[in-house]
């Protein structure tokens, strides 16, 4: 198979990926501003790629990267739950489903492999928990504060609360102000985690993900799988999907 391009866009960065099959080459993170830019700098590394496939979580559309990615690839696929998919997707509305939410499913059963349901958590800004099926029927998941938008929030909606890093202790009974802070924030999310592990069907594989997902991980007694491009790689397969469908 020809090299693919992969673009995962948040609401302030993007991500790209150039990959050779399954292999990831080369991986670029950029602001919107520049992302465009950074899609014509690995064409003009790589050469042309035979497709491309973008995920966006950003309301803004962005026709400057994609036009970017139409002069770098044969083909462009913008991703949501109508895309040709290696998953069922039994969401009620699916047209309002977040495609990185999609993607992250498919990475979260390329990681887990085939046979096991997998709980996917992606743990940034905010925090999903999705269920796949061992069958590939994605049924659905809920979506949390992350850690640092509870810190946030918490400095923003009271008087007296000081903002608080996400680095630091995380005793389990916070001792000053910061690592009350940090540890609720931290082993709330964690204890989320728990609880969705335990409402999965047994044998689950648990697939993590996020800035976060280090850290909250460290937290729970049960093992997990981090993958810190899950969004990508499952762009990855989604592509390969799509073009052998």
């Amino acid at each position: 198979m020809k090299q693919t391009l992969t673009v995962d866009r948040g609401n302030s960065m993007t991500k790209i990926a150039l990959w050779q099959d399954d292999k990831l080459c080369r991986l670029l993170t950029a602001t919107c501003a520049d992302e465009a830019d950074c899609v014509r700098h690995i064409a003009g590394e790589a050469g042309r790629s035979a497709a491309a496939i973008i995920s966006s979580v950003n309301p803004h559309s962005s026709p400057l990267l994609e036009d970017a990615l139409r002069s770098a690839a044969e083909t462009v696929v913008i991703l949501s739950a109508a895309t040709e998919l290696p998953v069922a997707i039994e969401y009620a509305s699916p047209e309002t489903l977040g495609s990185d939410r999609i993607a992250a499913a498919v990475g979260a059963r390329a990681v887990a492999g085939h046979g096991v349901p997998v709980l996917v958590a992606d743990l940034g800004t905010a925090a999903t928990f999705d269920l796949l099926t061992a069958d590939d029927r994605y049924t659905g998941g809920n979506i949390s504060a992350g850690v640092g938008m509870r810190l946030s929030a918490l400095h923003a909606r009271s008087a007296r609360l000081p903002e608080v890093s996400v680095e630091g202790p995380v005793p389990t009974w916070g001792y000053d102000t910061d690592t009350a802070l940090r540890s609720g924030a931290l082993r709330g999310v964690a204890a989320e985690l728990e609880y969705y592990r335990l409402q999965a069907p047994a044998g689950s594989a648990v697939v993590l993900t996020g800035g976060d997902a280090e850290a909250v991980g460290k937290l729970v007694g049960f093992n997990y799988i981090i993958e810190k491009n899950l969004v990508l790689l499952g762009l990855n397969r989604i592509l390969h999907h799509h073009n052998e469908a």
